[in-house]
């Protein structure tokens, strides 16, 4: 293997490594919010308890946002170092691992990118049925494990709100696994190119 392969591969599991561990971080961080109270009715059955769960997803929010931003740095620098790497390959070599590498890192930024699309729905989703809560309160009653609203139309929306939230919810779940897929194949990628 060449001084240049040698760099490309460790450029390439330096940012691989990197973006793993801060996605894991995010999901810590996300974590400890117990995102999974926020809409139960037992939180929502006060206001006290809709205002925290809005609290909450303004977190998740910001977090989100944070990780975003983290990641993006992390692809703009992995890109223009491999770039530079790639150029000091004779061509068959640049082209093959072009294919392979910068292939992997792709497919590894368009999931991030689908995650923080469908995150952002949960996101809106999630703040719009506290929302709606919290301005038909009144008209609002807990019935065992339902809210029902006076209005049709506010039933409907709420409804709207929830089922949207469990498909995002079933989407996040497939992605959050294909992004963690995209790590270990580059990882299993990148180390069997350095053998």
């Amino acid at each position: 293997m060449t001084p240049a392969e040698i760099s490309l591969l460790e450029i390439a599991r330096r940012y691989t490594t990197v973006s793993s561990q801060v996605s894991r971080a995010y999901e810590a961080e996300q974590a400890q919010l117990n995102l999974d109270v926020v809409l139960s009715y037992a939180q929502l059955s006060s206001s006290d308890g809709t205002l925290e769960s809005l609290e909450r997803i303004a977190t998740v929010a910001a977090l989100t946002d944070a990780h975003k931003a983290a990641v993006e740095k992390i692809f703009l620098a992995c890109t223009t170092e491999l770039t530079k790497a790639l150029s000091e390959l004779p061509e068959p070599q640049r082209e093959e691992y072009r294919e392979g590498i910068l292939k992997s890192l792709h497919g590894q930024l368009a999931a991030q990118s689908q995650f923080y699309e469908n995150r952002s729905k949960w996101i809106e989703a999630a703040r719009e049925v506290c929302t709606l809560l919290e301005a038909q309160r009144e008209s609002a009653r807990f019935v065992g494990e339902t809210i029902v609203f006076d209005d049709d139309a506010d039933n409907g929306r709420f409804e709207s709100l929830m089922a949207a939230i469990e498909e995002t919810h079933t989407i996040e779940a497939v992605h959050t696994k294909k992004i963690l897929d995209c790590y270990r194949q580059s990882l299993a990628l990148l180390s069997s190119k350095n053998k």
